[in-house]
């Protein structure tokens, strides 16, 4: 059935809820048996016939070729497009586990980043802690020579120090918070440009499949025909006809025993069961 489809499949539209390759199936049958009654009619009113068997051998032959086509398939790769879905859906794997390998990698590296920054953090803190604790010790000290309200020159002394520590080590601490931030916006970034890189990669690679790439693959020929084909050659040592003449004679007769006998049956029905 794939066959029509896979043959149609850019003009392939709906009208009243089929599919235009069913009402191509449906006009080419009826068309057959519509001028063989047409033609067994006017055989009994002694009327000419000469257009209603050609438009019969015209649905005969276009009805012929889409029937090899059909059979073809059957005998021939009938388990085609499930192997070709199945190549689909592998491909689909294979980039979903790189796509997650990629998100495991990116979640490796912030880790690794956060760790790094909250690490700097208490370096930094640790570095300009111990000068701070000693200004402020020493306005401590200043406080308790004085009283509370006493801010002398030793004291504002001590407080510009520990301002002055203060500030470099809050300066230091934004710096690198920016550069954190700057680092992990850019592991974003590099995280979204791979994951389109991978999603074109692999609609590039779904595009180039094709169901014809998969007709001559062994899992999409006929569980039985083709082996027993090959089984016969092996068997006799002598190929007369390759497998696939051997196989596509087959289907050739079949093709034509199917397009006869639907004529034969349509000419006995309107000639013996339906008579003038």
């Amino acid at each position: 059935w794939y066959a029509y489809t896979r043959l149609f499949e850019k003009t392939n539209f709906i009208i009243l809820g089929l599919e235009f390759v069913v009402i191509l199936a449906v006009i080419l049958n009826l068309g057959k048996i519509v001028t063989t009654a047409i033609i067994e009619d006017n055989k009994k009113r002694n009327k000419a016939n000469g257009l209603f068997y050609c438009l019969r051998f015209l649905f005969i032959s276009i009805s012929f070729i889409m029937s090899l086509f059909v059979m073809s398939a059957l005998f021939y790769a009938p388990n085609a497009e499930k192997v070709y879905q199945k190549k689909l859906d592998q491909i689909k794997i294979t980039y979903l586990n790189k796509d997650e390998r990629i998100a495991h990698l990116h979640d490796k590296l912030l880790n690794q980043r956060e760790s790094r920054y909250k690490k700097d953090i208490a370096e930094i803190k640790a570095r300009y802690q111990p000068q701070i604790d000693r200004a402020n010790k020493g306005m401590e000290k200043q406080m308790g020579i004085g009283g509370q309200a006493f801010k002398g020159k030793k004291y504002l002394e001590w407080q510009s120090v520990a301002k002055n520590y203060t500030d470099k080590r809050d300066a230091e601490l934004d710096r690198n918070k920016a550069k954190y931030d700057q680092d992990i916006s850019r592991l974003e970034t590099e995280f979204t440009q791979q994951q389109q890189q991978l999603s074109n990669q692999r609609e590039k690679v779904l595009a180039s499949e094709s169901l014809e790439q998969h007709l001559g693959d062994y899992e999409s020929q006929h569980s039985a025909l083709i082996p027993f084909i090959k089984m016969t050659e092996q068997v006799t040592g002598r190929p007369i006809l390759k497998i696939y003449h051997a196989l596509y004679t087959i289907i050739i007769l079949i093709t034509l025993l199917v397009e006869i006998g639907s004529i034969a049956f349509a000419k006995y029905f309107f000639e013996k069961i339906i008579p003038a």
